[in-house]
């Protein structure tokens, strides 16, 4: 459990910003998911741009409007379609804030468990950045409930780095770029901690569309989006790689 606990916390992705500069400000909300096309759920599939031995991630979608408030949902699943993380964000006047982020574990008798983060910081995504940056945080920690003397922090900034173009099923999209630092500060049979610097892609009508993590100065991690599907779609791999039809 301890390991699984970790190595789910190494795999988590998804941060925000530092500088200073001019006082213009710009509005990228249209470079987020896009909230009115993920009503019914779309399945973004991510695949590695450096390795091939590295799996596919696929992270499910979908948006929710309520009377007081507009919420995007977020299932992140694996290659053998097992769920790892869930999120919820709210949708607000100049951003998307985190409400819920949950990791999934495997307990000593094989079931699931969920493990929910303290959130200190709730930055998902700003909607309106200066020139030069400023400071965007998300702060997020977990305890095992079980363990209490387990925990994980991941505290990310990301700084707004100025806009830039990609490709994505053979056309290409304006984005805007965030430079990315992490933290992760790991309590777990002793005390593990590391720093990383990355960048990510945001795709005007798209969302997310690239990022890359620093690992070490040999090996930077990046993936990109492939595809887009309906849930049924993903349902179908899987059930493709399972010899099921």
């Amino acid at each position: 459990m301890r390991l699984l606990f970790f190595s789910l916390i190494i795999l988590f992705i998804i941060g925000l910003q530092w500088g200073c500069g001019s006082n213009k400000v710009q509005d990228i909300g249209n470079y987020y998911y896009p909230l009115n096309a993920l009503e019914r759920g779309v399945v973004y599939e991510y695949q590695s741009t450096t390795t091939d031995t590295l799996p596919e991630e696929y992270w499910y979608f979908r948006s929710l409007y309520t009377d007081s408030m507009d919420y995007l949902t977020a299932n992140f699943y694996d290659h053998n379609f097992i769920v790892r993380q869930f999120t919820t964000e709210e949708i607000i006047v100049n951003g998307s804030v985190i409400k819920d982020y949950f990791l999934y574990g495997v307990d000593s008798l094989g079931f699931q468990t969920q493990i929910p983060a303290e959130i200190k910081s709730a930055t998902a995504f700003p909607f309106e950045v200066r020139d030069s940056g400023g400071i965007f945080l998300t702060h997020l920690k977990w305890t095992l409930q079980e363990e209490p003397e387990i925990s994980t922090t991941v505290i990310k900034n990301r700084r707004y780095a100025g806009k830039t173009t990609y490709k994505f099923n053979g056309k290409e999209y304006d984005c805007v770029v965030f430079e990315l630092k992490e933290l992760v500060d790991d309590f777990n049979n002793g005390h593990w901690e590391k720093q990383y610097e990355g960048k990510e892609f945001y795709a005007k009508g798209l969302g997310l569309i690239y990022y890359e993590k620093k690992v070490d100065e040999n090996f930077i991690l990046s993936y990109e989006l492939v595809d887009t599907f309906s849930m049924t779609e993903l349902e179908k791999r899987f059930r493709g790689t399972m010899g099921f039809r």
